[in-house]
C-alpha cells in the first residue's frame, strides 16, 4: 500500500526505494527462517504431532521445504508490490505459474519418479522459484520498480511507512 500511496501522491521514485527495501528485508528474512526451519525441524515436527511413525517424513519435508522459505516469501512480496504498482494480472499471472507447476510436478515427483514427501517438497520449492523468478523479470524491466541493492533507502519515511496501519 505504501507503494501505491507513493505513487498516487506523485512520489514514484520512492516506488524504486520501497520495492528495493522489500525485496531486500524479504532475503534477510527468507534467509533466516529458513536456517530456523533447518535447525528446529526435530522440534517443530513434534510440535505439530509427529510421531515415530512420521517424524522421518516431516523433518525430510520440512528440511527441503524450509530452502524454499526465501522464495516463498519473496513470491508473495512481489505479488503485493507488483499489485500496487498498478499491474493485477501481472500478480495474478505469477500466483498461478507458480501453483500450476506445483500442480503438473507434484504427480510427477511423487508418482513417476518416486519420491513420495520429498518430492511433494520439491514440487512446492519449485512453484515458489518459478513464481520468483517471473516477478524477478518482471521487476528488472519495470520503469517504475526496483530490486537493485543501490535504489534501497530507509529515509524519506520508507521504513517508518512499513508500520502504518
Amino acid at each position: 500500500s505504501l507503494i501505491s500511496r507513493r505513487i498516487g501522491g506523485g512520489h514514484a521514485e520512492d516506488a524504486k526505494h520501497i520495492s528495493a527495501f522489500c525485496f531486500w528485508a524479504d532475503v534477510v528474512f527468507g534467509v533466516i527462517g529458513a536456517a530456523g526451519v533447518i535447525i528446529f525441524a526435530a522440534p517443530l515436527s513434534s510440535l505439530i504431532g509427529g510421531n515415530a511413525d512420521t517424524n522421518e517424513y516431516i523433518i525430510q519435508y520440512l528440511t527441503i521445504v524450509a530452502f524454499g522459505i526465501p522464495f516463498l516469501i519473496l513470491s508473495n512480496s512481489f505479488s503485493n508490490i507488483i499489485r500496487a504498482e498498478g499491474k493485477p494480472t501481472t500478480a495474478m499471472l505469477g500466483m498461478i505459474i507458480g501453483n500450476m507447476m506445483n500442480v503438473v510436478l507434484d504427480p510427477l515427483m511423487i508418482s513417476v519418479f518416486k519420491w513420495n514427501v520429498a518430492g511433494a517438497a520439491f514440487a512446492t520449492v519449485l512453484g515458489n522459484v518459478f513464481s520468483t523468478l517471473f516477478y524477478t523479470v518482471h521487476l528488472i524491466k519495470s520503469p517504475v520498480l526496483s530490486i537493485s541493492p543501490k535504489s534501497v533507502s530507509f529515509g524519506n519515511g520508507i521504513a517508518k511507512g512499513f508500520l502504518e496501519f
